[in-house]
């Protein structure tokens, strides 16, 4: 687990080795106080994938490219599902990319291994 504290844009993952079998993608995280200035928590996550912005915000809002969508989300994004289950909201790519944003502090990113070394 990794905490990041403070109120900035925080890049998470990026593709930092251009390789043109795998796809581009670019995860930020934006956090904010709640209250306790020696405390932050995140706002939102940003997902740029496959041409779209995802934005997971508190109380699993989605939006993407900036219009609020509900879950379930197939096809409007080629390759990429968004969906909920249990406390997540989860974004899945069909490269592998799996990210589930609880909508108030948690944050889990898987990618396969072919990304190893790349991002």
């Amino acid at each position: 687990m990794v905490s990041f504290m403070g109120t900035c844009t925080y890049t998470l993952v990026t593709l930092c080795h251009a390789d043109p079998r795998l796809p581009a993608f670019n995860i930020t995280a934006k956090n904010e106080e709640r209250g306790q200035p020696e405390a932050s928590y995140l706002r939102l996550v940003t997902v740029e994938v496959a041409g779209a912005t995802v934005t997971l915000q508190k109380s699993r809002r989605v939006l993407i490219d900036g219009q609020r969508v509900r879950t379930p989300v197939e096809g409007r994004i080629p390759g990429v599902s968004i969906t909920t289950s249990g406390i997540y909201v989860v974004l899945e790519t069909d490269f592998g990319l799996v990210v589930k944003f609880d909508g108030n502090h948690h944050l889990e990113i898987q990618l396969p291994g072919t990304y190893f070394d790349k991002v």
